[in-house]
């Protein structure tokens, strides 16, 4: 029985070794990735993100690319199973700004970045990748953040921060930070419900933070309540020159509010919270 067993390990053994190995890692490393984006295009790969992004034991390349000397201004995606590019628009890509790579979970990262024309306003992009293939995400707004997790904020444009005296059109550019969730295929976003001023007074803090607004010289506006508890309230103050715009955020846990501050050097609460303009349901 032994030498029956010794001699069928032996015959697989000799079968096995005719099998030419298949080395499955190098056609799926970075350079077997980049090369396949250099196969479909004469630009210059600037900088590559490369991680597994599905979770499936494989990584992708996502590469930033552009003209050799010039602005990148295009965006490719490769892997196993596909190489293209995912973006070109003829608008600059500002790959140097910050990590573009944001971890969801063990089974999903999100490659984000930031595209524009060098102006003020700017355009995020974001893509996933499922099942090798590369996907879009919808509504990824403007200076797409992540916060924690799934959680993330735009900080949405607007020309909205005060009023010229006898100016029907309101100027000052403004960007105000709206709240998104990722359900794992696109970003949801927390959006606003219109509350009365004596709601907030219903929750602790609520009727001190109301006095301080008026104490600061501004008369309350509309005020919303996201779903994930932040609360955002509309503000203005007239002067000779017009009406200034402003607003007010306060995070709502349990029954008591809290001011979140953005600016702790601020001398009133809207100077310590406002991003400027009025603040809408939805950002989008």
């Amino acid at each position: 029985m032994k030498r029956k067993i010794l001699a069928i390990m032996l015959t697989l053994t000799m079968i096995f070794a005719l099998v030419p190995s298949i080395n499955v890692s190098a056609a799926t490393s970075r350079d077997a990735l980049k090369k396949n984006i250099k196969a479909k295009t004469s630009k210059t790969i600037l900088k590559s993100y490369f991680y597994d992004y599905d979770g499936n034991g494989e990584k992708e390349l996502f590469a930033v690319v552009g003209d050799k000397n010039e602005d990148a201004d295009e965006i490719w995606f490769s892997s196993s199973k596909q190489t293209k590019k995912v973006y070109g628009d003829n608008l600059a890509v500002y790959y140097t700004d910050a990590k573009r790579v944001k971890t969801i979970n063990k089974k999903q990262k999100l490659f984000i970045e930031e595209t524009g024309a060098y102006g003020s306003s700017s355009v995020s992009v974001c893509y996933y990748v499922k099942n090798g293939k590369v996907k879009k995400a919808s509504k990824a707004g403007e200076q797409l953040t992540q916060t924690s997790g799934n959680k993330f904020a735009v900080y949405m444009t607007a020309f909205d921060g005060m009023k010229l005296t006898g100016d029907k059109n309101k100027v000052g550019h403004t960007w105000k930070k709206y709240y998104l969730k990722w359900n794992g295929t696109k970003f949801i976003e927390y959006k606003g419900s219109k509350i009365s001023a004596n709601k907030v007074k219903s929750y602790k803090n609520g009727k001190t933070y109301l006095n301080k607004i008026k104490k600061a010289g501004y008369k309350i506006g509309t005020i919303y309540k996201r779903s994930n508890g932040i609360i955002n309230i509309n503000c203005s103050k007239k002067t000779e020159e017009g009406v200034y715009y402003e607003n007010v955020t306060l995070k709502l846990s349990g029954k008591t509010l809290k001011l979140v501050k953005i600016d702790k050097s601020g001398k009133n609460i809207v100077q310590q919270s406002s991003y400027g303009g009025s603040y809408k349901a939805s950002g989008f």
